[in-house]
């Protein structure tokens, strides 16, 4: 008998187990579904839609375009003006050439007969940096020198425009230069040019200017009848 109600209790008790069991599988099972119904609730369901492209009214459309036309007309007649500008300037900076070097080979022509092939260039670019007339600059040259670099004369004037030591250390100091060289054909060019240039400001006249340049100021008021401005223009004149 003992048996028997041992053997009952047992069954009854892993009845019991069995039913607990159950039930927490069944609670279990119904939260999981619970929760995932709330969470597919709350999170909303993406959809993909197709993308929807403006709607422009055809009178903006039309406007539009005309407007783009009217901008490419613009910037027509703008490229074909520039272009037209660019042609005209170059043709008038080719004009400027040719009238530059024409007159550069008059001038040439006319110290040609008195200046060596060598200080020609020399002395159209100082004449012209100091408005005196090359012609008048190449008769200077050849009554003083002969357009020899190296002469030197009886009261020490040297080079080819016969430059005196004290006028021409008077001449750098009013030009800036420190150190200068007599025997250069440029430095003692330029110093001769500059200085009939400042003498024609002075006294007015070329010829008082070519009195000075040889005599010193006290004889500038001869111009004319100084012996040596004779000299000068008459080679001057034999064009």
């Amino acid at each position: 008998m003992k048996s028997e109600r041992a053997r009952r209790r047992l069954r009854a008790r892993s009845l019991r187990r069995d039913l607990m069991a159950l039930l927490v599988f069944l609670l279990v099972f119904t939260l999981h579904g619970l929760q995932g119904r709330l969470e597919a609730a709350d999170v909303p369901q993406v959809r993909h839609l197709a993308p929807v492209e403006p709607t422009i009214p055809e009178h903006d459309l039309v406007v539009a375009e005309r407007r783009a036309q009217a901008a490419r007309r613009s910037a027509s007649v703008l490229a074909r003006d520039s272009a037209e500008a660019a042609a005209e300037l170059t043709a008038a900076q080719q004009l400027l050439v040719r009238q530059a070097d024409a007159e550069r080979r008059r001038e040439l022509a006319r110290i040609a007969d008195l200046v060596p092939p060598e200080f020609r260039q020399m002395v159209l670019d100082l004449s012209a940096q100091y408005g005196v007339d090359p012609r008048l600059v190449a008769a200077v040259g050849h009554v003083e020198s002969r357009w020899n670099p190296r002469t030197v004369g009886s009261h020490n004037d040297t080079g080819l425009m016969q430059i005196l030591p004290g006028t021409a250390q008077w001449i750098a100091g009013r030009l800036g230069w420190s150190e200068y060289d007599l025997f250069d054909p440029w430095t003692n060019l330029h110093m001769g040019i500059w200085y009939l240039h400042v003498l024609h400001q002075e006294y007015g006249s070329w010829e008082k200017a070519l009195a000075a340049y040889n005599g010193g100021p006290r004889h500038a008021h001869l111009g004319a009848a100084h012996p040596y401005v004779g000299r000068v223009m008459r080679v001057y004149g034999a064009e």
